[in-house]
């Protein structure tokens, strides 16, 4: 297991600089620059801001440039420490490491409410319906489960504000009510009136998602003839739900919910800014439209290394979860 989790960290390496040299292109062969629309930016000062971040060289100059600046060494230290350099935002002339780590704390916390949200809510709705297949309660988990997959997030964040905010004013919508880390477990410590509609609003498609997956894994496994084995040796029902049922139907789970976890953490771009939430979205979204270069590539990399790591957390769980799994 060790040296299976060494080589998929060593292929972290050629992946990231896939996706940043994709990125890279793909960023370049948009018309315009981060400095073409202030147009009160006197043009010699354009030419020497443009200067400073070696943007007036050649697209292949640039390349080299960001890519032999990806990475620091910090010889001062005992061993040397080497750490990503993700870049200087050219708009507001700061470390894209101290933007993404301001607005990270705020997504994470959006996205891991709304990750628990979808796990507990798509658990038990995929389960319910798998136990009580056609019946009404079946039908009822199907249709909310085609609805959440149905409808985009900005669309369920669009109505939610409308209907629970402005007409009955249960919710507030502008800005993040979570608390610092260390209270986190501190229910009193959230302000769940600006809580509550966005993680809804962001949980719903995942939650979905989660339950149709339950659902389909559980229907398979109940029919297992282990399973039929275990009634005849007359174990209670709940013990062979428990026991064989669920922990056999959480693979399929565990393949989705890795991935999903890092997307939702890492920020959801439309829901943040809906919301007025200042996590990774907002700064993303505004380099985006001012042609940001070192924000878009440095956000792309650090969500892209998110979803590799989660995937990789994922394989390592497999081994835990099925016995029967090994890697060498």
């Amino acid at each position: 297991m060790t040296a299976y989790v060494i080589r998929r960290l060593l292929w972290l390496i050629p992946l990231l600089w896939a996706v940043a040299t994709i990125t890279f292109v793909v960023m370049h062969l948009v018309p315009g620059g981060p400095f073409d629309s202030n147009d009160k930016l006197p043009p010699a000062t354009r030419e020497l801001l443009e200067e400073h971040y070696n943007l007036d060289k050649p697209v292949y100059e640039q390349y080299y440039y960001y890519m032999r600046d990806l990475v620091l060494v910090d010889i001062r230290s005992e061993p040397p420490f080497i750490y990503p350099d993700l870049g200087t935002s050219f708009t507001q002339d700061r470390e894209v490491t101290d933007i993404i780590s301001e607005g990270f704390t705020v997504s994470a916390q959006l996205g891991l409410s709304a990750f628990i949200f979808a796990l507990v809510f798509g658990l038990t709705l995929g389960i319910v319906s798998a136990l009580n297949q056609n019946s009404p309660l079946d039908y009822f988990a199907a249709a909310l489960s085609s609805l959440g997959v149905a409808v985009p997030s900005f669309v369920i964040a669009t109505v939610g504000v409308l209907i629970f905010a402005v007409e009955l004013g249960w919710f507030d919508v502008l800005g993040w009510g979570g608390p610092a880390w260390h209270q986190m477990w501190n229910p009193l410590a959230w302000d769940w009136r600006k809580v509550v509609l966005p993680v809804v609003s962001l949980g719903l498609l995942p939650m979905a998602f989660i339950a149709r997956i339950t659902r389909a894994s559980m229907l398979e496994v109940l029919r297992e003839d282990y399973v039929r084995a275990a009634r005849a040796r007359g174990l209670s029902e709940r013990v062979i739900i428990l026991r064989h049922v669920v922990k056999n139907s959480l693979i399929p789970i565990l393949t989705v919910a890795g991935p999903m976890l890092a997307a939702l953490v890492t920020g959801s771009f439309i829901v943040e800014r809906i919301f007025a939430i200042n996590g990774i979205g907002t700064p993303f979204v505004d380099a985006v439209f001012r042609r940001d270069y070192g924000v878009i590539m440095g956000t792309t990399i650090f969500y892209a290394s998110a979803v590799v790591i989660a995937n990789l957390v994922v394989d390592v769980l497999y081994a835990a979860v099925d016995p029967r799994i090994r890697y060498s």
